[in-house]
């Protein structure tokens, strides 16, 4: 699960996306990231899970009017990953609009699949 980026919605549109994107029937994950994986049904059942559902429309939320998380976020069997951009040259990060709360909320989303997993919750 990543981000979509425009790039990404041209190519479905004018059918030459390579990526195979699950929809889950949400209509905001939908639309802003695309999602991949070996089972779909799988897959779906996982992220229709209310509190994982949840954490990651909270990732998309705004702060002082920006977006919490500005960069790009992964989510992929192993691990989640959270990067900021784009770079200028000299390679330089932008500054995040709430640090600590871009961290609670990935975290949250790393508690959510995690409880989703070993509680079944």
């Amino acid at each position: 699960m990543f981000a979509e980026k425009w790039t990404d919605k041209l190519a479905k549109i004018i059918g030459f996306s390579r990526k195979k994107d699950i929809q889950i029937g949400d209509k905001k994950i939908d639309s802003q990231f695309i999602i991949q994986g070996y089972h779909k049904d799988d897959v779906i059942l996982l992220l229709s899970d209310s509190k994982v559902r949840n954490s990651i429309h909270d990732l998309k939320k705004k702060v002082v009017g920006q977006p919490i998380l500005e960069g790009n976020f992964r989510i992929s069997d192993s691990k989640v990953t959270y990067s900021e951009g784009p770079y200028d040259h000299p390679i330089k990060f932008i500054n995040t609009v709430n640090p600590e709360m871009a961290k609670t909320t990935l975290m949250n989303v790393v508690e959510a699949f995690e409880n989703y997993y070993t509680l079944g919750k």
